[in-house]
């Protein structure tokens, strides 16, 4: 496994596109597997673990932020192979 990712291992985001440069880990560095909406403090925000719940919880905020529901439904089809929820 590498240390550097594309996307978001949560939630798919384009790390690139992350404003903060990503999350940060419990010591404070920015995290290189997961975003600043996803994770702060080595801790997930979204606090469960069922990536449907997940799923629905990003298209909303996709949705609130702009996104169509298409492209929110889109954007997030796919998560289930994060490594977040791989196991799950």
């Amino acid at each position: 496994m590498t240390n550097e990712f594309k996307n978001c291992q949560s939630c798919g985001m384009p790390l690139k596109r992350d404003e903060k440069g990503g999350g940060t880990n419990a010591d404070g560095s920015i995290s290189k597997m997961y975003c600043s909406y996803c994770y702060k403090d080595g801790e997930f925000i979204f606090k469960g673990n069922d990536v449907s719940e997940f799923q629905n919880y990003c298209k909303q905020k996709m949705i609130e932020g702009g996104h169509s529901k298409f492209f929110s439904w889109l954007f997030t089809r796919g998560m289930k192979r994060l490594d977040r929820w791989k196991n799950n």
